[in-house]
């Protein structure tokens, strides 16, 4: 046997030892180590023992036949291929066709002529070799998948402690989301101001998965604290889009809502940049008015086109805002059919009176589509126009019962304002 085979290891399989004989000698003249077995029992022995690149099978021999030696084989073979090339004297096409269909790759006729076992041997190499480019390329890209699915599973994490866990407990508010991949670009914020107006923010953001949802940070960053200082609504929209402008690429930007629920009024307000029609529907589930999109999406332009200036909506009890992103208009079925504003407008109208129009529109939309998985992520928001929140005091701490004397801080705080400037500047973000 060649102590350092230069193409790997061959495995002869007959039950003739002069065909064993002959092949042995001219696949070692061809670089080989080649090994002997005189029926499939064996063979499958053999190379259970040995790390074979190449056999040569035989297709009638006793113990065990060619076809049963090489499904065995290519058992286990596992992820290698391993050529099995059949040996036959017979032209016998039904024959043939077992072999094929028991592992084997290709035929010989016996007697081998040298020549034609080398071409043989050649092709095989070739096949053998892209295969194992293959899967090498395969296991590469599986690595790789794992490694992204651990860090994608570690940024949603995070993303949700940072984005999502700030959001603050709205009674009645209905939300669903779904999306194709572990991240979903679309996004809603919440938060309340010192006074327990209530703001909510529905975005849609440019792009699927985790690179959408790197653009919730900055946005939801500037929306908590503007909100919690008291900002007014164009102030937060103003720094919102300037802080995406500079932040994210020119082909970034989020499709956005922000809704405004005034505590103790029955005033909200919705200024929506990009997002799809938004609804405020009465306590029979009839559409009474319809706010549609006064702007382009934020992060764009470097400033808003105008002032923003949110649409004010006069409620009543029992109304609700309905909000979506284009995910769910856009959807299809096993049609190819858009699930539609038309269709979504008709589920809204035909709701059951008094019961909450978000469960039958999920339902309606979950028939329509038939089994067949969103494309784009998906978003639904339903919020009662009347809802209030508890507003959380930060309490004060507790006066020092130390007796040391602390001498007066010498300094103070003053700030004077004149009618001019409290026509465009409000003062209570400013103090806080």
């Amino acid at each position: 046997m060649l102590q350092n085979p230069e193409r790997g290891i061959a495995l002869v399989v007959d039950d003739e030892p002069t065909n064993r004989q002959m092949m042995h000698m001219m696949l070692t003249n061809l670089g080989y180590e080649t090994y002997t077995a005189e029926n499939g029992q064996i063979a499958v022995d053999t190379f259970q023992q040995h790390r074979v690149d190449l056999v040569f099978m035989d297709l009638m021999m006793p113990v065990m036949d060619g076809k049963e030696a090489t499904r065995q084989i290519k058992a286990l073979s596992d992820e290698r291929f391993v050529p099995v090339i059949f040996l036959s004297a017979s032209n016998d096409l039904d024959e043939l066709s077992k072999c094929i269909a028991a592992g084997g790759d290709d035929f010989l006729n016996k007697p081998c002529h040298p020549t034609v076992l080398k071409s043989k041997i050649r092709a095989m190499e070739r096949i053998r070799d892209l295969h194992n480019k293959v899967h090498d390329l395969y296991q590469e890209v599986s690595d790789l998948h794992g490694v992204m699915s651990a860090d994608e599973r570690l940024a949603e994490k995070i993303f949700n402690q940072v984005v999502l866990a700030d959001n603050i407990h709205i009674p009645g508010l209905e939300h669903f989301q779904r999306s194709p991949e572990t991240f979903s670009g679309d996004v809603l914020l919440s938060a309340s101001r010192p006074n327990g107006d209530v703001l909510l923010l529905l975005g849609d953001l440019t792009g699927h998965g985790l690179s959408a949802a790197i653009g919730a940070l900055p946005m939801a960053e500037v929306f908590r604290t503007m909100t919690l200082k008291g900002h007014a609504e164009e102030e937060i929209l103003k720094e919102i889009n300037s802080k995406l402008y500079n932040l994210l690429p020119t082909d970034r930007f989020v499709s956005m809502a922000l809704i405004t629920l005034f505590h103790n009024k029955q005033v909200a307000t919705v200024w929506n940049a990009g997002l799809p029609d938004i609804y405020l529907i009465d306590g029979n589930n009839k559409i009474k008015q319809t706010i549609k999109s006064v702007h382009p999406p934020l992060g764009v332009m470097r400033q808003l086109m105008s002032q923003p200036v949110p649409e004010v909506l006069m409620t009543e009890i029992g109304d609700r805002l309905l909000g979506y992103t284009d995910g769910l208009t856009e959807a299809n079925n096993l049609s190819h059919e858009e699930y539609g504003e038309q269709r979504l407008c008709e589920t809204i109208e035909h709701a059951f009176p008094g019961e909450p129009v978000f469960s039958q529109i999920m339902h309606d939309f979950d028939q329509f589509r038939e089994g067949v998985a969103p494309r784009d992520d998906i978003s639904i928001l339903e919020i009662p126009s009347n809802t209030v929140v508890q507003v959380s005091h930060i309490p004060l701490p507790e006066p020092t019962r130390n007796a040391t004397y602390v001498p007066r801080n010498n300094w103070r705080w003053q700030m004077e304002l004149f009618a001019a400037n409290l026509g465009h500047t409000d003062p209570i973000p400013m103090a806080m």
